[in-house]
Order: C-alpha cells, then structure tokens, then sequence
C-alpha cells in the first residue's frame, strides 16, 4: 500500500497501540503496510516506539480534574504542549524546563520521568481518568487541527488555564526597536483562531478593555498579541495572587 493515503480509522488504530507495541504486533496489526510506512506516519503523528517495553506508569490523575486553579494551570500547558489518547498522556519537555516537568510529576503525584533526547518526558495511562479529562476539556488526540471549547471556564480558572497555556505554547519578549516594553505572543494552527480569541475577550473583558482581533499570518497561523502592559501586569499578578506554577523564565520579563 506504498503511497495509499492512511485512513481514519488506521491513524487512530496506530494512536492507540504504536506506543505500548512490539514491532511484530504491530505488523500483525497491519498487514498491507510496511514497517517503515508505519514508522513513518507514527513520526508524523509524534508518537515513539519502545520496542513492547511498556513506559507508562501510574499517577494520581484524578487532580488534574479538581475544580482548582493549579489544576486548570496545568490543563491549559497540557493542551499547548501535552498529548492525549484514549488512556494516555504524554508530556516531553526541552532540558532547561526539567524542573518545571517534575513539578507536573510531583502535582500528579508521579513517581518518575525520563531522560530522552534533547529533554524529559512523563507518560501516564489511565483508562479511566484520562477520559473524563478528554471529555470535561473537550480535548481531541489531534489537538492541533481541532481546539478545545473553553467557552465554559470562567474566572480565576479561566486566567489559570490560559497562563498555563501561555507557558506552554506563548512567547513573552520585549518589543521591537529597542524598546523595554515586552509583549506576548501566541502563534498557533490556524484553525485556534476562535480559541485565542475567546481567550483575548475574556482576559480584557475582565479589565473592561476593548479587545483586538486574532488574526490569521500570511503563513496561516492564528496569532494573538497582547502589548498592553496593564494587561500583562494583570496576568503576572494572577499567576502570584493563585501560587501558580508558572515558568519564571517567561514571565521575569514583565515588572
């Protein structure tokens, strides 16, 4: 089948069995494919093949769904940068944020992480947990071209789960021409537009501010800037008024 486009229902197959597979399974599994096409698009899919070695292990899940601002910080940096199957969660994050994976491993009570190229991960599995999550978050296992609804979330847990997103998957730098003022940005997959901006309304609904458009790039991303430094101090004091965990490296740069 060299060059026979993948259906739906073999991609969601490969989603949930290429990670906790031996080679031999796998070719069983699928029969009219050949090992470097199923290698191949489970690359394409982010997924990584341990050789039947099953990496996953136990945690205290059940926090990520409490009604708590440290919880919903963490939900919204696992929608920027975690993976969800049906019973999985996988995080992997660059070496200079170790310590910031661990404390998500000490908040889930997790027991280890692992040392892989260039980071750290931590894969979970929950066959009971881990739907609820899915479900309460409205999460997808291929996030990127489909976005949650956060409509839902309001108040102080709606401002944790976006700085959580925000660590996850914003930048926050000063601006251009030399100037101190810094500003954050979110370039995302295009089809995020009316996340962001449900996001953008709801952070200067509550400072009773006009918010701007999110806009589409000329590369077809969303992109939400957010230059206001009254709007930036407000997240930062937030993120100090909850105790949230958030990544210092980004957020020092706002005084």
């Amino acid at each position: 089948m060299a060059g026979i486009k993948w259906t739906k229902k073999e991609i969601n197959l490969l989603l949930d069995k290429y990670e906790i597979f031996g080679k031999k399974q796998l070719k069983e599994l699928f029969p009219n494919r050949s090992w470097d096409a199923i290698k191949l698009r489970a690359n394409k899919e982010g997924l990584t093949f341990y050789n039947g070695t099953h990496p996953y292990v136990q945690a205290n899940l059940s926090a990520l769904l409490e009604d708590d601002p440290k919880a919903y910080y963490w939900m919204g940096f696992l929608a920027a940068d975690g993976y969800f199957s049906k019973k999985r969660l996988c995080l992997c994050l660059s070496t200079k944020d170790k310590m910031h994976l661990i404390k998500f491993c000490q908040f889930i009570s997790c027991p280890n992480h692992k040392s892989v190229k260039n980071g750290y991960d931590v894969k979970v599995q929950d066959q009971n947990i881990i739907p609820k999550i899915r479900e309460k978050f409205d999460l997808k296992e291929r996030k990127t071209y489909n976005p949650p609804d956060i409509s839902w979330i309001t108040g102080d847990l709606f401002l944790s789960f976006m700085i959580g997103f925000i660590d996850g998957d914003g930048c926050i730098g000063y601006q251009s021409g030399g100037r101190k003022d810094v500003q954050l940005r979110i370039k995302i997959h295009g089809s995020w537009k009316n996340t962001l901006q449900e996001m953008s309304n709801k952070i200067h609904e509550s400072l009773e501010i006009e918010a701007r458009p999110v806009r589409i790039n000329n590369q077809g991303y969303a992109l939400l800037t957010l230059a206001r430094q009254s709007t930036l101090r407000h997240l930062k004091s937030k993120l100090t008024e909850l105790e949230l965990p958030a990544l210092e490296r980004k957020w020092d740069k706002i005084e």
